[in-house]
C-alpha cells in the first residue's frame, strides 16, 4: 500500500535522524565533558526538535528573502521578519529546556590517557559489530529479490565475513588493552580520591583574596574560601578556576565550604559551587553583609538545602578524618586585623606534625621560615 510505504520511509528516516544525534553525542562525549564538564540528557529529543526547524525553515527562509532583495524589498523584509519570529521562537523553547533540573548532569574532566582509552574502545566495538551487521544487511537486501537467497549471495556474506576477521582480532586486542587501561586508571582514581591516608592541601590561585582545598583521608574535601571578583558577570572565579580544578581531581561533592569572611574577594567563588555540586553544608563566621554576592549564596543555599552553621555553634575543637580544626566564635573579619602586615584568621588545621591557619596568607614569612616553623607536613601547591 502505499500509506504502508509512506509510513515505513517516514519512521526509517526519524529512526536515522534519532541515530545520527546519539552518534554525534556519543562520538563527542569526551570533548564535551572535557570542555563543559557536563552532559546534556535531552540533546536528542531537543536536536530532533529544534534542527530541522532552524534547518529545514528559518535557514532556507533567510536565504531566500536575501534573493528577494533583489526582485521586491517589502516581501524580503516579511521574510527575514518571520525568520527572525521563528528563530526567537527556537531560542525561547531551547532555554526553557535548558532551564530543566534534569536537563544535564555534571561530570568529571577526562585526562588525555582516559580520553584515548574512550575513542580507542568506541573505534574496536564499531570495528567489530558495525561491518558484521552492515554486511548482513547488505546480504540480506541483495537476497530479498524473491525471498530467495542463492548460494552465490551466501558466498559472498561468508568471503565478507572473512576479510574482517583479520582486523578484528587486532581490534579485538585494542579493546582488550583499552579495558585494562581504563580498570588501572579507575583503580588510581580510586586510591587518589577515597583510599589515601595523607591530607593534602592546595592553594589555589585567585588573584585578590584566597583559596584552598583540602583533600583530608578518607575522601572527604574541604573548601576554605573561593576567591572571586566584585562582579561575577566580569569574571567568575567559582566556574573558570575552582570548578575545573575539582572536577580534574574527580570531585564532584565538597563536603564543607569555609567562608571565613564575606567580602567578595573569598565569598564570591563559592556561588557557583554551591550551585553546582553536591555540597552538605558550609560555615562561616556568621557576619552578614547586604551585598549582592552575599544575598545569591544565600538563595544557593536555600535551594540546595545546604546546612549553613556559624562558627558559634561549632565546638571550638571539630575533629574530622583525624584532624581537628579550631574555630573562633563570631569574629569579625575587620575586628581581627591587629596591622598591615598581619591577620589573624578564625580558622586552624591542628596535628600532631604541626598546623596550618586559614586564609593561607603569610606575606611576612619566607619559604625558608615555612620550613623552620612547625607547620602541618602537607601537599601544598
Amino acid at each position: 500500500m502505499p500509506s504502508e510505504t509512506f509510513g515505513r520511509r517516514l519512521l526509517h528516516e526519524l529512526i536515522g535522524f534519532f541515530a545520527v544525534t546519539a552518534v554525534a553525542t556519543i562520538g563527542t562525549l569526551p570533548l564535551v565533558m572535557t570542555y563543559f564538564q557536563q552532559v546534556s540528557l535531552i540533546g536528542v529529543l531537543t536536536n530532533c526538535l529544534f534542527v530541522p526547524m532552524v534547518g529545514f525553515i528559518v535557514i532556507p527562509l533567510g536565504l531566500l528573502s536575501v534573493l528577494l532583495s533583489w526582485i521586491w524589498s517589502p516581501l524580503a523584509v516579511w521574510g527575514l521578519q518571520l525568520a527572525g519570529w521563528l528563530l526567537d521562537i527556537a531560542v525561547a523553547g531551547i532555554e526553557r529546556f535548558a532551564a530543566l533540573p534534569f536537563a544535564a548532569v555534571q561530570t568529571f574532566v577526562p585526562t588525555w590517557f582516559e580520553t584515548v582509552c574512550y575513542y580507542l574502545l568506541l573505534a574496536a566495538f564499531l570495528s567489530l559489530i558495525g561491518p558484521m551487521r552492515i554486511a548482513e544487511v547488505g546480504c540480506g537486501q541483495m537476497a530479498s529479490h524473491g525471498n530467495v537467497r542463492t548460494d552465490k549471495e551466501k558466498k559472498k556474506r561468508v568471503a565478507l565475513f572473512a576479510s574482517l576477521r583479520p582486523h578484528s582480532r587486532w581490534m579485538a586486542a585494542a579493546a582488550v588493552l583499552a579495558v585494562a587501561g581504563a580498570l588501572i586508571d579507575a583503580g588510581y582514581w580510586i586510591h587518589r580520591r577515597l583510599l589515601h591516608g595523607d591530607l593534602h592541601i592546595t592553594v589555589i590561585d585567585v588573584g585578590q583574596g584566597s583559596a584552598a582545598l583540602l583533600e583530608l583521608p578518607g575522601g572527604s574535601c574541604m573548601l576554605v574560601d573561593g576567591g572571586g571578583f566584585a562582579d561575577n558577570a566580569v569574571f567568575d572565579i567559582g566556574q573558570r578556576v575552582l570548578a575545573p580544578l575539582l572536577r580534574r581531581k574527580k570531585i564532584l561533592t565538597v563536603d564543607t565550604l569555609v567562608l571565613t569572611h564575606p567580602n567578595s574577594d573569598h565569598l564570591n567563588g563559592l556561588i557557583y559551587i554551591a550551585d553546582r555540586f553536591a555540597v552538605k553544608q558550609i560555615w562561616s563566621n556568621g557576619e552578614k553583609r547586604d551585598t549582592l554576592g552575599y544575598r545569591r549564596l544565600q538563595e544557593v543555599l536555600d535551594r540546595r538545602s545546604v546546612r549553613h552553621i556559624a562558627y558559634a555553634r561549632l565546638p571550638r575543637k571539630h575533629r574530622i578524618a583525624g584532624y581537628i580544626f579550631c574555630t573562633r566564635r563570631q569574629i569579625s573579619w575587620r575586628k581581627a586585623r591587629r596591622s598591615p602586615g598581619e591577620i589573624r584568621t578564625p580558622i586552624r588545621l591542628c596535628s600532631k606534625s604541626g598546623w596550618v591557619r586559614f586564609p593561607f596568607c603569610l606575606p611576612a614569612i619566607s619559604p625558608q621560615g615555612l620550613k623552620r616553623r612547625s607547620y602541618l607536613r602537607s601537599a601544598a601547591i
